[in-house]
């Protein structure tokens, strides 16, 4: 996805990997304002890829609508027989995680089909 694209607040780099695979290098904040464009993001990574690690290293915060995305598109990834995963969660993000009960759920995420 352009960085130029996104609105205020988040970029979202797609970088592919080995064996049809993309991270989604996620920077800055998720929240409402933001959060249909990373939709659209794990949307369309569902549809062409075998294989999605979502990279939170440089996500500085995450809320409700954020964690929701994250849930839907590990739903969509299994439903389409898709990998589908969350890493590097760092500081408040994990936190929030691991207070939601979802840190087990999306860092061990679900295998390709």
């Amino acid at each position: 996805m352009d960085p130029d694209s996104t609105p205020a607040g988040l970029t979202i780099d797609a970088q592919p990997t080995p064996g049809s695979g993309v991270v989604l290098a996620l920077a800055g904040y998720i929240d409402l304002s933001n959060v249909q464009v990373l939709s659209e993001a794990i949307t369309k990574a569902v549809a062409h890829a075998r294989d999605i690690t979502l990279d939170l290293t440089k996500v500085t915060f995450l809320d409700s609508t954020g964690l929701r995305e994250f849930a839907s598109g590990y739903h969509q990834a299994e439903a389409a027989g898709v990998g589908f995963r969350v890493a590097n969660p760092e500081g408040s993000v994990l936190d929030v995680l691991r207070i939601s009960g979802m840190y087990d759920y999306l860092t061990e995420g679900v295998h390709p089909g």
